[in-house]
């Protein structure tokens, strides 16, 4: 190779360097053995906002706090003698304008003859990355400290491999051993009580089909005298295509809260019982006393039993609601089995609520033509409560719509009206004990809210099933779906 090649060879390589000198993002600095700087690039001057005369000719030093600026020196004297080098150093830094930032650098040496003639460092600004390290470390110790503090318990499943991943207190709450139980979807569903095993399948398979959170409640199948219930709560990780591939979860132990609510009910049905009688008894009191006062020409007492009548009529269905309310917690609400023409329950009960209800007309739409086996009273309660629900909701409306509709050994009863509707977020939580919509029209209504409760266990017991399509402000449609009798 002659002395041409090789100084165009030397001049490439100056210009490649020169370019990554000039251009880098990250900062670099050239320096003495003794730590004096004598060349740094653009990105040097931008991440530490110093003019080249405030760092040229002096020492490497300054860019560090200075309370450590001696030790920095003694430090790169240090370095500059060591053999082998750290791949990286963490350091804190100082700008010009006082301000601090955390960088991480990297060093290599420029030789002649053998002999290290100066330092090249590269300096790259991690703060932000550092910021959100510690954020992150900060919050999982928060989540950390909740979950303890809760006694809560998370696990992972990833759906694809199908591993099942448990933290420790979810072993605990199951009752297992970590060294001895094997954590597999179908080994957790054997720890479930036989009664609650299909519902808990049931709620994951629907889980993944509807691509939703879920959170159920269950009891453990555990040798117990005590009943063991937990609940969990879960969300998934979806990939590009949308298909869930992980899903997560966290779980508590609720039996005390179960056991609050069954000291409740007792408590809810044991009052209902004790108000049932001497309400019965003044309800018919007053019907006496209505009688006797009308035929005595009195009509002003006449009024104001027949407003004394219609509260302890209220109070007396509120007491009615109470016992059924409980007895649906324990199992013991009875049903007739018996066949019933669907079409001829739904004109009797329409009939009767329109004499009620006499601001709404209630129109019936189709017939189904079919016969069910059940219990008349209770699926003409659900009916009542759905027309009631449906002219109080509606009160600027004048009609209420029925519907009736046979397909696929089913009949399906759609009742209809045209008021304020119900929020979607609402939706899947109308039929919980207890629970009411607040209406953002600010209109109070009245109730407890377990009428729609009771009905949705009523046509679940009747095999059938009881849901709501809404559209706030534009009105709602309830749907009652009940198996056909067999020919």
């Amino acid at each position: 190779m002659d002395r041409n090649t090789t100084n165009d060879g030397l001049q490439e390589s100056e210009q490649r360097f020169r370019v990554v000198w000039d251009f880098a993002s990250d900062a670099m600095v050239l320096s003495t053995p003794d730590g004096i700087v004598f060349a740094a690039n653009p990105a040097y001057y931008s991440l530490f906002g110093f003019a080249p005369e405030e760092i040229i000719g002096h020492p490497f030093s300054r860019i560090f706090p200075p309370d450590q600026q001696q030790w920095a020196q003694e430090q790169y004297r240090v370095i500059f003698q060591q053999e082998e080098l750290a791949p990286q150093f963490e350091q804190t830094v100082r700008r010009e304008d006082g301000t601090q930032r955390v960088v991480e650098s990297r060093y290599n040496f420029v030789t002649r003859d053998g002999k290290r003639t100066a330092m090249l460092s590269i300096i790259r600004d991690v703060t932000e990355r550092k910021q959100t390290e510690e954020a992150l470390h900060r919050s999982e110790e928060r989540l950390r400290l909740a979950l303890e503090a809760g006694s809560i318990g998370v696990w992972d499943w990833d759906i694809q491999q199908n591993t099942l991943t448990w933290s420790e207190r979810v072993y605990e709450l199951h009752g297992v051993s970590k060294e001895s139980f094997v954590v597999t979807v179908e080994n957790f569903l054997a720890l479930v009580h036989p009664e609650d095993k299909t519902r808990a399948r049931e709620v994951v398979e629907q889980a993944l089909r509807r691509k939703v959170p879920f959170t159920i409640e269950f009891r453990l199948d555990a040798p117990q005298e005590k009943v063991h219930w937990l609940t969990t709560s879960a969300d998934m990780i979806y990939d590009g295509a949308g298909q869930p591939i992980r899903m997560f979860g966290a779980a508590s132990d609720i039996s005390q809260q179960k056991e609050l609510e069954r000291l409740k009910d007792e408590f809810i049905s044991m009052a209902s019982h004790e108000f049932k009688t001497p309400i019965t008894s003044l309800l018919g009191f007053t019907q006496l006393l209505q009688i006797s006062l009308s035929k005595q020409g009195l009509r002003e007492p006449v009024t104001m039993l027949e407003k004394m009548e219609k509260q302890l009529t209220r109070l007396s269905k509120l007491v009615s609601d109470l016992l059924d309310v409980s007895k649906i917690q324990v199992g013991r609400l009875d049903y007739a089995q018996e066949p019933l023409e669907i079409d001829a329950l739904v004109h009797d009960i329409a009939d009767m609520m329109q004499q009620i209800h006499m601001t709404h007309t209630i129109v019936i739409h189709g017939a189904a033509q079919q016969q069910v086996v059940g219990d008349s009273d209770r699926l003409g309660q659900v009916l009542i409560n759905l027309i009631s629900n449906a002219v109080k909701y509606s009160p600027q409306a004048k009609t209420v719509d029925l519907s009736l509709a046979a397909s696929q050994n089913m009949v399906t009863i759609a009742v209809r009206d045209y008021g304020i509707g119900i929020p979607e977020e609402h939706q899947e939580k109308i039929f919980d004990r207890f629970y009411r919509v607040a209406d953002v029209h600010d209109t109070t209504f009245t109730g407890l809210g377990m009428g729609l409760y009771i009905s949705h266990e009523i046509v679940k017991r009747h095999g059938g099933k009881l849901w709501v399509e809404s559209n706030d402000g534009k009105g709602t449609t309830f749907f009652v779906s009940l198996p056909t009798a067999s020919p």
